[in-house]
């Protein structure tokens, strides 16, 4: 599967590829339990049997529930969760989730150095 795929989902973006995937939350939006289970019903179809990464760029104001990371904990090929973010707001906000999450998490300013780390923690599994 070295095709990317594209979804809408209304409330985010999701692109999907090899070893992970990039979900960007539209404006506004609550992050909710049920938006984790559509996640993993996603990565379930696309990434069965295979470790892969998250990554969510915050190029938009959202708010995530904390408790969206103990459903994210239940995602065995989970390898970690990449965040980029824009401005020193939406880095103390994931810093704060950070707290929550059982699964690495990281945080970055350019997107590239999440692909590159996400790509990292791929090989390291090989």
């Amino acid at each position: 599967m070295n095709e990317l795929r594209y979804y809408d989902l209304g409330y985010s973006e999701v692109f999907i590829f090899e070893n992970y995937l990039i979900n960007q939350i539209k404006e506004g939006e609550i992050v909710t339990v049920d938006h984790a289970q559509v996640l993993k019903a996603m990565i379930d179809k696309h990434f069965s049997n295979r470790k892969m990464i998250y990554i969510g760029n915050r190029v938009n104001s959202y708010s995530v529930n904390p408790l969206v990371y103990l459903k994210v904990a239940e995602i065995d090929n989970l390898l970690g969760i990449g965040i980029v973010v824009n401005s020193d707001i939406k880095e103390n906000t994931a810093n704060y989730e950070k707290q929550f999450s059982a699964k690495p998490f990281e945080i970055f300013e350019k997107m590239n150095d999440a692909i590159l780390w996400a790509t990292e923690q791929i090989s390291l599994q090989a």
